[in-house]
């Protein structure tokens, strides 16, 4: 019988990572632990194109060395990634949330009393940096970023000590749409959500306008096609 193995530098490993911060490292290395993982949350990409990785290689340099015989996963959170200057280069690439009952666009940012009271804790989006999920420009950068990040630690003495990477973005760091939790809106209404629903009805009806009006019942052309009203 064949059971799945994770191997790294061809040595088999048991498939069990502690996802620790530093302060409690040493209990799990006792109990044999070998794999471990935690969030690196500084942020490194500062601009266009532009990154400064000298703290991210002090924090995971100083991780790696407290677990000689260990093998780290950098945990990576995109949420807030880009703030507040991607955004600002590129408002037609951030979330919009509507209200459900007036349609009027809400701040994307603010949190929803009952949601918290659902969860039992605070939701936190404030210094975030809320893009839409359709964006095809965020996908592009934060693409650019995360490659640039991969082989700059390719290069640092630290990088045998990489066994994967973990990417996070959404909220909470579980790739969650922004508003999950925010009850009485409705998201995405953003010009990139927008061009993303015509681009999958053109998909989903093969770019034949003619199968498209005959499913709507409608003489109605692709461009002409917007988001269905949270009403």
């Amino acid at each position: 019988k064949n059971n799945p193995c994770l191997f790294i530098n061809d040595r088999p490993f048991p498939a069990i990572a502690a996802y620790v911060t530093p302060d409690h490292i040493d209990r799990f290395k006792e109990a044999g632990v070998n794999l471990f993982t935690t969030l690196f949350s500084v942020r490194w990409w500062v601009g266009p194109d532009m990154y400064d990785f000298n703290e991210f290689d002090l924090q995971v340099s100083e991780y790696a060395d407290s677990i000689p015989n260990g093998f780290l996963m950098p945990r990576i959170d995109f949420a807030p990634a880009g703030y507040p200057w991607w955004g600002q280069a590129n408002p037609s690439e951030m979330v919009v949330l509507r209200n459900n009952e007036t349609g009027k666009i809400m701040d994307a940012s603010e949190s929803d009393p009952r949601g918290e009271e659902h969860l039992h804790h605070e939701i936190h989006l404030k210094e975030l940096n809320l893009h839409s999920f359709h964006s095809v420009k965020w996908r592009a950068d934060a693409s650019r970023a995360v490659s640039a990040l991969i082989q700059h630690t390719d290069s640092q003495p630290y990088a045998d000590r990489i066994w994967g990477w973990h990417i996070c973005d959404g909220w909470p760091q579980e790739w969650f749409h922004w508003g999950e939790y925010l009850l009485s809106g409705l998201e995405d209404y953003s010009p990139a959500a927008q061009l993303d629903f015509q681009s999958w009805l053109r998909k989903t009806y093969k770019g034949d306008e003619k199968n498209l009006q005959s499913a709507w019942g409608e003489a109605i052309h692709f461009e002409e096609i917007t988001i269905p009203e949270p009403l």
